[in-house]
């Protein structure tokens, strides 16, 4: 299921950072931001990555995973990540193996 804010339309308070010369770290209004991830096999770089996106300065956000059937580790892992984080933070999409043209679809 797509996030709700997926496709939501900008309306004219809306501001572009790069427009703005906003450079500073963001304020607690900042915008949401949906982080898209597809994964398949993982494991060996899947933390590094979580890790990456836990510190960034911008903390209004939500992990959107997508797991492509994989076989190793990889969804045993963004579970335990789901568990520290908690399930608004990280969204756990996890199917058969279908490619990676796939995953938007999920």
């Amino acid at each position: 299921m797509p996030h709700p804010q997926a496709n939501a339309k900008c309306d004219k308070n809306s501001v572009d950072l790069r427009q703005s010369g906003e450079t500073s770290s963001l304020t607690e209004n900042a915008p949401h931001v949906a982080i898209l991830m597809a994964t398949f096999n993982g494991e060996a770089f899947l933390a590094e990555q979580l890790d990456s996106i836990a510190t960034q300065t911008h903390s209004n956000w939500t992990l959107w995973a997508s797991d492509d059937g994989s076989t190793d580790g990889t969804l045993k892992l963004l579970a335990k990540y789901r568990h520290e984080w908690g399930h608004d933070r990280l969204q756990i999409v996890h199917g058969p193996r279908r490619g990676v043209a796939s995953i938007s679809c999920r």
